[in-house]
């Protein structure tokens, strides 16, 4: 799997970082830098809420559930197609940014997606990388 990401690094742990992306500001720069751009009109963030609403999962699993798609959300869902009719999968959510492809990123693809990650660093606590991820390591790509 290769991951190309602007992520906020200990976001929700570290109480020195006071700072978040807005999913929807993001997905509306990303409509403009990628008019290609296939979004989901739904939020995902609530998507393992219904889930486990639906098995009846219990008040105290549906309330962590709840905070946590309240503290994420809304997460946006994208594809960026490629010229061979694949495409590229993403997320825009309040901690990171990122796009997905089992196979390499195009180089034609991969430069335009880290100019525009490199956009969203608007602090030191965000990271922008480029990354293979093979079992539970991380590899530069």
């Amino acid at each position: 799997m290769f991951k190309m990401s602007a992520e906020i690094e200990a976001a929700g742990v570290d109480m020195s970082i006071v700072c978040c992306f807005d999913p929807t500001v993001v997905l509306a720069r990303l409509r403009k830098a990628f008019p290609e751009l296939v979004v989901s009109p739904l939020d995902s963030s609530w998507k393992t809420y219904v889930g486990l609403a639906k098995i009846d999962a219990g008040a105290t699993t549906l309330r962590i559930a709840e905070n946590d798609a309240q503290r994420r959300g809304p997460i946006w869902t994208f594809e960026l197609p490629l010229f061979d009719g694949t495409a590229i999968r993403g997320k825009a959510e309040r901690y990171i940014v990122c796009f997905q492809s089992k196979e390499p990123i195009p180089e034609s693809h991969r430069d335009r997606i880290i100019d525009f990650l490199h956009e969203l660093q608007f602090a030191s606590c965000v990271e922008v990388k480029s990354v293979e991820l093979r079992d539970n390591d991380e590899f530069p790509a």
